[in-house]
């Protein structure tokens, strides 16, 4: 604060400083003060005449200074805490300085001709030969395209012409629609191939004759050949007569069932995968046949399947009493 005082009476401050620190706080010092270094600042538009303030409201007098700090952009509005010293005492500091030093500045200039208008007057200039300058790198030394490129936009199809072609496509795509479902159509209604078709019924014919034979088979197995298994431990061929040799065929035949219904049920599994992924309608009346044929083996498989040990040691007791009846 000395150094602000000292500067004050350098530039010839006609208010009396007791004491530096009261330029810090509320008061007439500080009051007095201030009206002077803004009256320096505004010269001839000052509202403020040495001396004749005194008289004033307090709180008049503030609000004056607080308009002139921020008509002078001191600070953004009329912040009269910082004019009345309410403030921290950097921010008060701070405030003073640089009052003082604008003042020092227009008091003592560099050049005892300079003068704001003037140094604002050669600032524009400045500004305006930088942008002159810049407007004749961006218009002639900066160059886009080459001399003999031209630079034009794009011209634009008409309207009317962007629509008819667009209803061209729509027809056509319409039309290729048409011709795909008429293909479908006739894919779908079309007679499978006739070597397809003949194998399909020669392989019906056979399940069918196959299944004719399973069926006899299973009625005379559990006719006699059950029941006669459940009853004797021991078989013994000549109690049957003339129908020991028929007995003694019938467990071979069964054996040889088994083997062909477990090929069976495995060929019609095969066919039944392929045939679904077809689209024909007879092919798929085969398919659905296969897979209910396959489901009618399935009760005689297991049923003969539990029976496979008791027929191999049948075989091997018939096959002994045959030998011993010789």
């Amino acid at each position: 604060m000395a150094q602000l005082a000292t500067e004050l009476s350098r530039l010839q401050c006609p208010v009396p400083i007791v004491s530096p620190q009261m330029l810090l706080y509320p008061g007439q010092t500080r009051y007095a003060t201030l009206e002077w270094l803004f009256g320096s600042l505004l010269g001839e538009k000052s509202p403020f005449a040495f001396g004749q303030a005194d008289s004033q409201d307090e709180q008049s007098r503030i609000q004056r200074l607080a308009d002139a700090a921020h008509f002078l952009q001191f600070c953004q509005s009329a912040d009269v805490e910082l004019v009345q010293g309410s403030g921290s005492i950097s921010d008060r500091v701070g405030f003073l300085r640089q009052l003082v030093e604008c003042v020092d500045a227009v008091r003592n200039p560099v050049k005892q001709t300079w003068s704001l208008d003037e140094q604002t007057d050669q600032d524009m200039q400045l500004l305006e030969s930088i942008c002159e300058q810049r407007q004749q790198v961006f218009s002639e030394d900066c160059q886009l395209f080459p001399r003999d490129v031209p630079c034009s936009d794009p011209q634009l199809p008409d309207e009317a012409l962007l629509e008819s072609k667009l209803r061209e496509h729509q027809e056509e795509l319409t039309r290729v629609q048409e011709m795909l479902q008429l293909l479908v159509r006739q894919e779908s209604v079309e007679e499978p191939g006739g070597d397809r078709a003949e194998a399909s019924k020669e392989l019906q014919g056979m399940l069918d004759k196959f299944l004719e034979s399973a069926e006899a088979f299973d009625s005379i197995y559990k006719r006699i050949i059950e029941h006669w298994a459940k009853a004797v431990k021991k078989p013994e061929l000549y109690t049957f007569g003339a129908d020991s040799h028929h007995i003694l065929g019938a467990y071979t035949t069964f054996k040889q069932l088994c083997t062909a219904l477990h090929k069976i049920r495995s060929a019609s599994r095969v066919l039944t995968d392929e045939h679904l992924s077809t689209t024909s309608n007879e092919t798929r009346g085969t398919s659905r046949n296969l897979a209910l044929l396959q489901t009618g083996l399935q009760p005689f498989i297991e049923t003969y399947e539990e029976a496979i040990v008791a027929i191999d040691d049948g075989l091997r007791v018939l096959q002994s009493a045959r030998s011993s009846g010789k």
